[in-house]
């Protein structure tokens, strides 16, 4: 009798186990959906009325430590620090007009600029480190950078002349000592976005190529090697999602998998502007015509009305920021929400 029974115990156990089992070739995702009870927060970038600025571009490597840099017509007021209480310009005129940026830390951080020179912090100052030229180009305009070290850093941008002659994409790469430009296919476009994945493989979003009928692309870049992944006539943006890459074209959006693009999810049932920034695909912000809306997997509601344009995001594991500019009073803000405690 006891044999029996322990022979029954053995039987359920198994098909118990083996009811539990996920199939080998099944996606177990572990996220949860992201909170949304946020407090929010707006301070005003404020300058001198009617002084031009507009504020587009963030880099920060805490909540309590972010640089963000843009165009504004007194070089002193184009970049600025907030410290976790408040944002401050150090009103230092320089040679100076920032548009990408990135670091690794508080005491390494650089910029590239649109008057070809790079501009590094050491956690005391600013200093220019460089100012690079291109043959049959008179100007070298930085949009953005990436990297995952402090000796292999990218920048992307473009090539012009003055009087329009020139316009062609460029790659810069630091690789601890110089910006050295990498042996790319000329290609007459604005490289105007790069950001990186896990994996350490980079993505390039070109816009804006003239004489095509494709004007805007996707391209990866590994090893140094540029290889272009989609065309399209569509609008493209690339959107970061945890520590993975997303691209956003028209209103679908895709994940990269095997190098092609896979299809994730399509916003087009609601008007929107843009896909933000995010944590996890449980954890996503969209812009909406006057709101920042949060998806956590299942539904997209409304957390924060705004009356601004949304320039740039930024997001930590509690707080989530955005710059944003009322272009019809000039007026740059800064857009804080933080998790209650």
């Amino acid at each position: 009798m006891k044999k029996h029974l322990l022979s029954i115990v053995l039987v359920i156990t198994l098909l118990f186990s083996l009811s539990c089992k996920k199939s080998p070739t099944e996606v177990v995702d572990n996220t949860q959906p992201g909170r949304r009870d946020y407090v929010w927060k707006v301070d005003t970038l404020k300058v001198a009325n009617s002084t031009y600025m507009s504020i587009s571009r963030m880099w920060g490597g805490s909540p309590n430590d972010i640089w963000a840099t843009g165009d504004a017509e007194e070089s002193r007021l184009g970049l600025w620090h907030y410290d976790g209480n408040k944002w401050t310009c150090d009103n230092t005129p320089r040679q100076m007009m920032p548009r990408g940026i990135w670091g690794t830390s508080k005491d390494n951080i650089w910029i590239g600029n649109i008057n070809s020179t790079f501009w590094h912090y050491d956690g005391v100052g600013w200093s220019e480190y460089g100012k690079y030229s291109l043959t049959g180009y008179s100007q070298l305009i930085n949009q953005s950078m990436s990297g995952n070290s402090t000796n292999n850093i990218y920048a992307t941008g473009f090539a012009d002349n003055s009087d329009g002659s020139g316009y062609k994409a460029i790659i810069q790469h630091f690789d601890g000592l110089t910006w050295n430009f990498l042996n790319i296919q000329d290609i007459r476009s604005n490289f105007g976005q790069i950001k990186k994945n896990s994996l350490n493989q980079y993505f390039i979003n070109s816009v804006n190529e003239t004489n095509s009928q494709t004007p805007n692309k996707i391209f990866i870049l590994e090893y140094n090697s540029l290889n272009q992944l989609y065309a399209t006539d569509k609008s493209t943006e690339l959107v970061q999602i945890g520590d993975q890459i997303y691209f956003l074209i028209g209103f679908k959006l895709y994940k990269y998998k095997n190098r092609e693009l896979i299809f994730w999810k399509d916003f087009s049932d609601i008007y929107f502007l843009a896909v933000l920034i995010g944590r996890s695909e449980k954890d996503v912000f969209v812009l909406h015509t006057n709101e920042i809306k949060h998806f956590n997997g299942s539904d997209l509601i409304n957390l924060f009305n705004i009356r601004t344009r949304i320039i740039a995001s930024l997001i930590f594991e509690k707080e989530v920021f955005f710059l944003a500019k009322d272009f019809d009073t000039g007026i740059c803000m800064s857009i804080k929400g933080e998790l209650k405690e």
